[in-house]
């Protein structure tokens, strides 16, 4: 998101820059770098959202908890 708020600097001081000052008021800067962490934020935490909830609204059956469990057993064998 920084790379894309310098690129914008960089396009308006080259392409417009009579009016470079007028378009980039500190203001705006600060709504843009906002909404950019906020979206960065939420694209961040929806997987893991969706997984926990996930997690939470499936129940294991018990066949599929001992899979779980001989996997991670055969997982820690081969690492010691």
């Amino acid at each position: 998101m920084t790379m894309l708020g310098f690129a914008m600097v960089q396009y308006f001081a080259i392409c417009r820059p009579l009016q470079h000052l007028a378009i980039l008021r500190r203001r705006k800067i600060v709504v843009f770098l906002v909404l950019t962490w906020a979206a960065s934020l939420i694209g961040g935490f929806a997987p893991l959202t969706v997984l926990m909830l996930l997690v939470r609204w499936k129940h294991c059956t018990a066949s599929q908890a001992r899979a779980l469990a001989d996997k991670s057993l055969r997982r820690h064998k081969t690492i010691s």
